[in-house]
């Protein structure tokens, strides 16, 4: 079966795939959802308490992919701002709560930041 897809039509693919098509100038790329104003805003407001991993569980990993594919070089200074603040924000919990995070702070965590 023969699917036959109309120019500019958009869809959301996985990222294997929308770099590979990207490459080979078969499709272009637009900015994840996950990195949009909204986000960039809250990060700026409160980057500690920005649920990230229901935006996206790798934020930083798929962020650092996406900057190399489309050269958006905003995106990397929002990881670099989000990643310092939330850093921050978990040594100071690590160190006050005895070493326990609590549930609700641990669900706004990245599955990269609770590797740390």
């Amino acid at each position: 079966m023969l699917i036959t897809i109309k120019p500019r039509s958009k869809a959301e693919l996985p990222f294997w795939l929308a770099s590979e098509l990207h490459l080979r100038q078969a499709a272009s790329v637009n900015v994840p959802p996950c990195y949009n104003k909204k986000t960039r805003e809250e990060i700026g407001a409160d980057g500690a308490h920005v649920d990230l991993r229901s935006r996206c569980s790798y934020f930083y990993q798929l962020g650092c992919k996406i900057v190399q594919l489309i050269g958006d070089k905003t995106i990397g200074s929002l990881l670099l701002v989000a990643f310092q603040i939330r850093y921050k924000e978990v040594l100071i919990k690590a160190h006050t709560s005895a070493s326990i995070l609590g549930p609700k702070f641990l669900s706004l965590l990245t599955k990269e930041e609770t590797k740390c």
